[in-house]
This record gives C-alpha cells, sequence and structure tokens, in this order.
C-alpha cells in the first residue's frame, strides 16, 4: 500500500509539473496566438567568398541585434548549396511564431565556430541588416540578403 500512496505521489507532481488539470492558473495571461507561416528569402555571397559552407542558421530576435542565440529558430540548414554567382533559394514551412521578431541569418563556414555555435569575426558570415517581420497571419517573404563577414551586421530597414 505504501508502494502504491508514492507512485501515486509521483504521479500527482508529474501531471502538476506538466500543467495537466482543469483551467489555467489565474496569473497566465495568453500571449498572441500562435500561427504557422511559410518563411522564404535568397541569400547571396559576394565575389569574394572562397569558403566551405557548413550551416545556415536563419533566427529571428526580439531585438534589432543578431546575437548567438535566437528568440525563434527558423531553420538551420547544413551543407547549404551557396557560392559565388550561386544564391541558395531558401523556403521553409511549418514555422510557429507569432509576434515582431527581426529576423536574419549566420553562415557558418569550415574553420568557423559551427562546433561551439559561436560565428568566429571575420571567418562566418552573416546577413548585413534584419527585416523586422510581424508574424500576425500570412506567409513571410524576407526577400534577398547579400550575406558578409560577421559581424557585419548594420541597423535594420523597416
Amino acid at each position: 500500500m505504501r508502494h502504491l500512496r508514492a507512485v501515486g505521489g509521483v504521479l500527482f507532481f508529474f501531471l502538476a509539473l506538466s500543467g495537466c488539470g482543469e483551467g489555467t492558473p489565474a496569473e497566465e495571461k495568453p500571449g498572441p496566438e500562435v500561427l504557422v507561416h511559410t518563411v522564404t528569402a535568397v541569400f547571396k555571397v559576394p565575389g569574394t567568398f572562397a569558403e566551405i559552407p557548413k550551416m545556415l542558421g536563419i533566427g529571428g530576435y526580439k531585438t534589432d541585434e543578431l546575437s548567438i542565440n535566437p528568440d525563434l529558430i527558423v531553420a538551420m540548414i547544413s551543407n547549404p548549396d551557396i557560392g559565388v554567382g550561386k544564391p541558395y533559394v531558401f523556403g521553409q514551412s511549418g514555422v510557429k511564431a507569432a509576434g515582431i521578431y527581426y529576423l536574419g541569418a549566420i553562415l557558418f563556414v569550415e574553420g568557423g565556430g559551427l562546433g561551439a555555435m559561436k560565428p568566429i569575426e571575420g571567418k562566418d558570415w552573416s546577413t548585413e541588416r534584419t527585416v523586422a517581420t510581424d508574424f500576425a497571419g500570412g506567409d513571410v517573404d524576407l526577400g534577398e540578403f547579400t550575406l558578409i563577414p560577421f559581424p557585419g551586421l548594420v541597423p535594420p530597414k523597416n
């Protein structure tokens, strides 16, 4: 009988932590509705690019600064087929987001900071700007970006 009480107590604790049960606690306020979107963009590199691409990370940030840890991961593409005169056409469906994010990208290259997921200045590449994007509904086309050596970010275009 003691084992059943212990199992019951553990089960109750687990269910309480996982949010099962009736109602929502009064302190929780609903946020914006999370919708599913398709995000598209075209990424290019300049004629001086002579690297081997390893990973293209596309993320959304709550501020206009491209940082290491995005608030929203749009996609992580291994070995993107991008090079001089060969743009990478990106399309990702099923992106779940709500609210405004500043979207940008980091291209990790061979010998760069992919192992630590931290771009290396002057080695890895990034978008030169972020794009303020409202995930209020509908699909998102970010347009065209030319990647530049990290951290070449300039203020966003709205």
